[in-house]
Parts: structure tokens; C-alpha cells; sequence
């Protein structure tokens, strides 16, 4: 099925325009823009694209700050009231309605996605967020720009830890560790480090000698680490 979005509409409304059939070559949906009729210009890009937990829904950020959610399972689709600059969004792990947007003020707020009201707001970061983790309780939340990271107590919803990095190192990719929470992050210099949690001590470093001629460009985990069954010990 091929789904075109209008640029710059505002209606909340949810519209039910779209069948996910698959076709011969595996592709159930295809998507693009286009400006309003009268309005002329280049079809915008998508930038980012999110699933919540459930797999249901999907966030697509376009260039200019429009959020689409699709329905997947209902088959419809609607858009959040515009941003504007939006530097990443992505769904929360355990709520699968709330949506994180990190807007052109460098904060993130958290979006019921049906009403498309604003749940709580994050300040704090001086830089566009690039990163944004939780720890596998749902307690504690990362967020991090290219040279600051913040730790935030979710309860409280004020500010645990705060790290600030001089701009000649920046952060590549950095989120915590499934089932440990402990913190892994990879560097510019492609270095690779990981914190403990508790104690912000370093516990592992992988220097870039150790994979000599390539570079890092993403980290992933097996879906189900944090559930590995614990190793018995003989007494």
C-alpha cells in the first residue's frame, strides 16, 4: 500500500487510509510526503523512525518537524501538533502510548500519543539530545547530546547524574546495558567504555587497536539478555 502525507496539516484527526497487504517483494507500506496543493515544493524528507514496545505503532519524523503516527495494527495513521526542529524522537519502552520528542529548545518532552497532549517536560541539556535510554526498572532515563549526558530520576523527575565532555571528545553512542544497567558508550576516537551504574566506576575499555581499521557505528543487544537465567554454582 502507498501512503502519501500532506506537509503542514494540523488535523489531530485520525484517518483510515492505508492497508499493510504485503506485496511480492515483502514491503507492506510505503510512504511519502507532499506539500498542499498551491503550496509548491520539494517532497520532504523522513528522518527518523520509531516502534513502540508493542511493535503497533510507528513514529516517522519529518525534516521540517511533523510527527506521524501510524496504527499498524488498525490500519490509520494521524499527526502530532508540529514542533518545529526536532533532533530525535523516539517511543518509551514501557509505556506504549508515550512518545519522547527532544525539541528545538533541547528538551525532551513526553507526548501521549492519542491526544497528543505533553505528559512531563526534561530541561537541562545545552545541546540538541541525540541519545535517550532507560534502565530495564523504567526508574531511571538517559538522554545525552554529543558532548553532555544526564541521568534522570523518573520518580522525582529531577536530574541524578550529569556529565559533561569537552567538545574534542564526542559521544558516538552510549545506553545502558540490558539486565546490569550498567553504561556503555562509544567516543569519537572509537574507544569503548563501560561504567558501572552504581559507582560511575570504569569497568571495561576497548581501545580502537583492538578492531584496527574499522570504525563503530552502532551497538545492539539480543532482544532477551536482560532474561538470561542465572548460572548455578556448586556448594
Amino acid at each position: 500500500m502507498f501512503l502519501s502525507i500532506i506537509v503542514g496539516s494540523t488535523s489531530p484527526s485520525k484517518k483510515e487510509c492505508f492497508t499493510t497487504s504485503s506485496r511480492s517483494n515483502g514491503c507492506i507500506l510505503e510512504i511519502s510526503s507532499e506539500y498542499p496543493k498551491g503550496k509548491p515544493g520539494r517532497p520532504a524528507r523522513f528522518t527518523i523512525a520509531t516502534f513502540n514496545c508493542t511493535s503497533n505503532l510507528m513514529a516517522i519524523l519529518e525534516q521540517n518537524g511533523m510527527v506521524v503516527i501510524l496504527d499498524l495494527l488498525n490500519e490509520m495513521y494521524w499527526q502530532l501538533p508540529p514542533f518545529g526542529y526536532c533532533s530525535l524522537i523516539k517511543f518509551s519502552e514501557f509505556s506504549p502510548r508515550e512518545l519522547m520528542v527532544c525539541d528545538a529548545n533541547n528538551t525532551v518532552l513526553f507526548f501521549q500519543v492519542d491526544e497528543g497532549v505533553v505528559l512531563r517536560k526534561l530541561k537541562g541539556h545545552q545541546h540538541p539530545v541525540k541519545f535517550i535510554s532507560s534502565t530495564s526498572d523504567n526508574k531511571f532515563l538517559m538522554t545525552s547530546s554529543l558532548y553532555e549526558t544526564i541521568i534522570w530520576d523518573l520518580e522525582a523527575n529531577m536530574q541524578k547524574h550529569r556529565l559533561f565532555l569537552g567538545k574534542k571528545i564526542a559521544i558516538k553512542i552510549i545506553t545502558f546495558l540490558p539486565g546490569s544497567n550498567n553504561i556503555i558508550a562509544s567516543f569519537q576516537d572509537d574507544s569503548l567504555n563501560v561504567w558501572s551504574f552504581k559507582t560511575f566506576d570504569c569497568l571495561h575499555q576497548f581501545i580502537p587497536n583492538d578492531w584496527r581499521g574499522h570504525h563503530l557505528k552502532s551497538i545492539a543487544f539480543t532482544r532477551y539478555l536482560s532474561r538470561r537465567p542465572q548460572r548455578k554454582t556448586d556448594h
